[in-house]
């Protein structure tokens, strides 16, 4: 993904809980407050044309978003996903939504 391209979203989660999403190059982080999400941040990889947002470069994914190519995705894009490792364990491998509700793309800054 390119280091310029930003990606902002929503998910929504179990039990009607929601949290918002970045994608920023090689890393993921997310803001929710109720505890269904076991992590926050961490790197990101691409996969087959789905994103995994890994818990660690050497442990596996925490939510996989099915569909979602941070490097084309665009706003009022949407799609499902899976919670593989959730904060509360009746939640693990529970179905997720995803939504993009804005890209940014970055100029680059001329050298001076």
């Amino acid at each position: 993904m390119d280091d310029r391209r930003l990606v902002l979203g929503q998910l929504l989660l179990p039990a009607g809980v929601t949290a918002r999403f970045e994608l920023r190059h090689d890393r993921w982080l997310a803001d929710e407050s109720q505890g269904l999400l076991r992590w926050h941040d961490g790197p990101l990889e691409c996969r087959g044309g789905d994103t995994l947002l890994l818990v660690a470069k050497d442990m596996g994914a925490a939510v996989v978003l099915q569909g979602l190519d941070p490097a084309s995705v665009q706003a009022g894009s949407r799609g499902a996903g899976v919670l593989l490792q959730a904060g509360r364990d009746e939640y693990a491998s529970s179905g997720i939504e995803w939504e993009v509700r804005e890209v940014v793309e970055a100029p680059l800054q001329p050298l001076a």
